[in-house]
């Protein structure tokens, strides 16, 4: 609409009223994950 593009990555942690997060490895690699398509996403713009 203003010529602006915009984007946003998530990682789940949890399911909505658990309270135990995943465990840390699975976190990492959902994060190091959501940055590689991110970096990817930016090298097509």
């Amino acid at each position: 609409m203003r010529g602006v593009r915009a984007g946003a990555i998530l990682t789940v942690s949890n399911r909505i009223g658990d309270p135990e997060l995943a465990p840390p490895e699975v976190l990492q690699e959902g994060v190091r994950r959501m940055v590689e398509v991110a970096l990817e996403a930016l090298l097509e713009v």
